[in-house]
């Protein structure tokens, strides 16, 4: 059994911009850090929990969504385009938001984060 890092709120992102969001998926005792070698990974944001739709949903099956950095540490990072953040959001709001990792025997595992997206003192 696994878990992905209990992230609660991280720092915001700032609309429009290139972003990078840190994950870590752990051993559901919190002893360390599984090895995600081989592991698919998918990202959906909403602005609430009842929206049927997600405003942003990323899978790693497409290139350049996931940054898997250190698999063996479990280590990876969500990317943001610019145009996603600017495409969709056109004011300061905080993003509920899930990432699930499936390992390579089809065994799911999801963690939620809460995403603020500012924007910047230009717009």
């Amino acid at each position: 059994m696994t878990s992905l890092s209990k992230l609660t709120r991280v720092n915001p992102i700032l609309r429009g911009d290139y972003e990078k969001v840190r994950f870590v998926v752990m051993k559901e005792d919190g002893s360390g850090p599984l090895d995600i070698t081989g592991w698919h990974f998918r990202f959906g944001a909403k602005t609430d929990l009842s929206d049927t739709t997600p405003l942003i949903i990323k899978d790693s099956d497409t290139a350049g969504n996931f940054d898997i950095v250190d698999p063996a540490n479990g280590m990876g990072y969500i990317v943001f385009e610019g145009d996603e953040t600017a495409d969709t959001v056109t004011y300061e709001l905080t993003l509920i938001c899930d990432i699930q990792g499936t390992d390579q025997a089809g065994k799911a595992t999801t963690g939620r984060f809460l995403l603020p997206v500012e924007l910047d003192v230009s717009e």
